[in-house]
This record gives structure tokens, C-alpha cells and sequence, in this order.
């Protein structure tokens, strides 16, 4: 299959619509989020402590972890703040099954795949200042953590 710069920009450029969205499964959506939200990080990170890849990369671990995750996807919730069709991603990354590294908790790890769910599910389908609300609360969360 030949695969042109017009259909690389294509795909790029694609926002899906939410009912394309909610046929992906969690997993995917949670791939995509992911990649989202650790980028969102590193440019976070980058601006507000200059230091070496390694530094930078074992200061990007708290944010990126489960645990951290996790405490961003409950700060969410309690908030209110998700619409009924964010409360739809969310349950059905949380309830996913899947493969959970020994390193975390289950109930850690199905709920940051839940945040990671909502994050890409917002990505493609364009909502990207909504997107970005609930990225500044994952980080917003960790920061505040490591203060207390």
C-alpha cells in the first residue's frame, strides 16, 4: 500500500466525531492518551526546570505513573466535572482488562487507564480545550502532592 504526504496530512488532521470515538477500544483510546499526557509533561517539565534527559525523564515518572494517574482520574470525578459522555470513557477504560505491570496497583492502574481513555478520546475528537483542563489537573495533582 502507497502512502502519500496528502494522506499522512489527512490522518493528522482527522477529529473524529464521538460517535467514532466510543467504537475504539479503551485500549486504543488509552494509547493515544497516553502519548498525549506524557507529551503534555514533558513540555510542562521543560518549562519550569531546565536540566540533563536523565533528570528530566526521573522527574516525569511521578507524573506518568499510575499512581499519579489515578489520583488525577479521582480528583476529576469528585469534581463533577465530567459530562455524560466523558463518564462513558472513563467507566469503560476503567472496567477494560488488561495486562497490569507488578509494579502497580490494579485499582491504580484501571484507573489510569480511564484517564488516559478520556485524554485520547478528547484529543480525537478535537475537544482540545477540554482536553487540556484535565491534563492541568493530573499535573496540578502531582504537584500538590509532592508539596504536602
Amino acid at each position: 500500500m502507497e502512502t502519500s504526504l496528502t494522506d499522512v496530512r489527512a490522518a493528522l488532521d482527522k477529529v473524529m466525531s464521538p460517535a467514532e470515538a466510543r467504537v475504539l477500544s479503551p485500549l486504543v483510546l488509552a494509547w493515544i492518551g497516553d502519548s498525549v499526557y506524557t507529551d503534555a509533561v514533558r513540555k510542562y517539565l521543560v518549562t519550569v526546570s531546565i536540566g540533563t534527559i536523565d533528570r528530566l525523564n526521573k522527574n516525569s515518572v511521578a507524573y506518568v505513573k499510575a499512581g499519579g494517574q489515578a489520583a488525577a482520574m479521582h480528583e476529576i470525578e469528585d469534581s463533577g466535572a465530567l459530562t455524560e459522555d466523558e463518564e462513558g470513557v472513563v467507566r469503560r477504560g476503567r472496567n477494560t482488562q488488561s495486562h497490569v505491570p507488578k509494579n502497580a496497583k490494579v485499582s491504580d492502574y484501571r484507573y489510569a487507564t480511564a484517564f488516559e481513555a478520556l485524554i485520547g478520546y478528547l484529543s480525537l475528537t478535537g475537544e482540545t480545550e477540554r482536553m487540556n483542563e484535565f491534563v492541568c489537573v493530573g499535573i496540578e495533582t502531582i504537584v500538590n502532592a509532592k508539596k504536602a
